[in-house]
């Protein structure tokens, strides 16, 4: 479920929304694996892909077909400045590089794995006079250090054109992100929330032994969101649900000072958890 884990210069001056009607090619997606865009990809999204390894250039890619149909489908063909919180194995980070082709990627994790391509990966981009790296040492709700990485990155302190969130799928620590992170995004750039319905599929989850089953549901986040477009705030402008992943579109409003729960009234009443 966790997954993991750079435009040429003229799109980076682009607002993503300009881009939304021009779609990359697809790629040949096989559950054996499939090329794209100079690398090997070979799908898993289960338990063992702690045990599975791939060799530059080939990479574990933790996303299912519909899920990387929807990135073609509704990601512009190209941005300037993409923030990945999760890397897992780095296939994430291959496949959106090959897929979008920032000019500035900074990809974060707490956990890191051994032979994961991503030295190599940092090479090539750096080849093509564009920016990548991959950071270990960081939590998704760690904000400052975050920006403080981006700034190194990109010389700037966030401007992001896109955000994926493919960490941890905590609610509490989701919430931060998007709180500390979704005012940085252009208007018009797209906050990307994965399997904010874990807690509604069938499974383990549905397991009281589950640790996951006690804990508030990451489509909580998805709520706020969606009922802070009706909310007149003028932060989230759309959402698009998919089953695997929510595109949250950033709204005209110029402040970076946010809190989603707050972005919204509900008649005095408790705007309760599930």
């Amino acid at each position: 479920m966790s997954g993991g884990a750079e435009a040429h210069a003229a799109a980076a001056d682009m607002k993503p929304a300009a881009l939304h009607h021009r779609k990359p090619p697809p790629a040949a997606w096989s559950a054996e694996g499939f090329d794209y865009g100079g690398f090997r990809f070979v799908p898993c999204i289960g338990p063992e892909i702690g045990e599975i390894r791939e060799d530059y250039p080939s990479f574990v890619l933790m996303k299912t077909a519909p899920l990387v149909a929807s990135y073609e489908q509704e990601l512009p063909v190209s941005v300037g400045n993409l923030l990945e919180l999760g890397i897992m194995k780095g296939g994430s980070c291959a496949f959106l590089e090959a897929l979008l082709q920032p000019q500035n990627h900074l990809a974060i994790d707490i956990h890191g794995f051994a032979g994961d391509g991503l030295a190599e990966l940092t090479a090539h981009v750096a080849a093509t006079g564009r920016r990548f790296r991959a950071d270990y040492a960081t939590s998704q709700s760690d904000i400052p250090r975050i920006l403080d990485l981006w700034q190194e990155v990109s010389g700037t302190r966030g401007e992001f054109d896109l955000v994926i969130d493919d960490a941890s799928h905590d609610y509490e620590l989701s919430l931060r992100s998007f709180d500390g992170l979704f005012p940085l995004i252009k208007p018009g750039g797209i906050y990307v929330l994965e399997d904010w319905g874990w807690a509604h599929w069938n499974g383990p989850w549905q397991d009281s032994r589950n640790r996951d089953f006690h804990r508030p549901a990451l489509s909580n986040l998805l709520i706020h969101a969606c009922l802070s477009v009706t909310g007149g705030s003028g932060f989230v402008e759309s959402v698009k649900v998919t089953p695997n992943a929510a595109f949250i579109v950033r709204g005209p409003n110029p402040s970076t000072s946010f809190s989603v729960v707050d972005s919204y009234l509900n008649r005095n009443r408790p705007k309760t958890t599930l």
